[in-house]
């Protein structure tokens, strides 16, 4: 079980947050570092949606940063092989799309961009301690200057739009409930409940902002690999399929 935690800074991070230990032998630390970032994800689209936040560019690159940035903050000791893992997710998928079916009108990047994006904005916020991640990432030179000024920047402006929507120490937290719907990914259930991910990102969510609704989040069987913000029913799902995509993914890179 993840310990309580409260920010005593404006933004969310200060060395306080820390993996909770895992407890299901099918979850893999690959696919817990992919549900780390997503659940953020979703999590910042909460936020925009519900603080009305401003968004200047793709909120969904908005929202990836974010995810970044939390796992850099409050994950200090894993944060780059969590998100070497995230990149690596991303990476695997580019290539084995064909480039004729390449989306370019999607709301998201492609996952070739997100992937470097992330790496970027690792390696921007601490160059000596991740050079080795932008290594990974081969990184040109000329990127790598590049990422010194957007991934501090990117970590400034979101210090900013957090600054009035944290919880005071004195008021009472928002209700957010947490649910697992019945399935027949029963592996992936099973892993989600045992870990406690989805009950310590409630938890997270819960002790740190001042929501204006109460907020759900539920483990659920999509019928599409997916986690998303639903904003009509205030709710974060996280899809069982997404979880056994991850798993493939990992299979597929150990196989090869």
């Amino acid at each position: 079980m993840i310990p309580d935690f409260k920010s005593s800074s404006v933004f969310l991070g200060v060395l306080a947050w820390q993996p909770a230990p895992l407890l299901a032998q099918d979850m893999t630390p690959f696919v817990e570092a992919n549900i780390i970032h997503t659940l953020f994800h979703e999590i910042g689209h909460a936020i925009i949606d519900q603080f009305q936040l401003p968004v200047i560019g793709q909120e969904e690159d908005a929202v990836d940063a974010f995810a970044t940035i939390e796992v850099m903050n409050l994950y200090p000791d894993a944060a780059k092989p969590i998100l070497i893992d995230v990149a690596t997710s991303w990476l695997h998928m580019d290539a084995g799309t064909d480039r004729a079916d390449l989306n370019f009108y999607d709301i998201h990047d492609l996952d070739a961009q997100r992937a470097y994006r992330v790496i970027c904005h690792l390696y921007g916020n601490d160059p000596d301690a991740n050079a080795d991640a932008a290594d990974w990432a081969e990184l040109p030179e000329d990127t790598l200057e590049i990422c010194e000024e957007t991934g501090p920047l990117a970590f400034d402006s979101w210090e900013v739009f957090l600054a009035d929507i944290i919880l005071a120490d004195d008021a009472p937290a928002t209700e957010i409930s947490v649910s697992y719907e019945p399935t027949e990914y029963v592996g992936e259930e099973t892993a989600l409940r045992e870990s406690r991910l989805l009950d310590d990102f409630a938890h997270y969510a819960q002790i740190n902002f001042d929501w204006p609704e109460p907020l759900y989040f539920v483990a659920s069987e999509c019928g599409e690999a997916n986690a998303f913000w639903d904003p009509e029913n205030l709710t974060i799902t996280l899809c069982y399929e997404i979880m056994k995509d991850w798993s493939e993914i990992e299979q597929d890179i150990e196989s090869g």
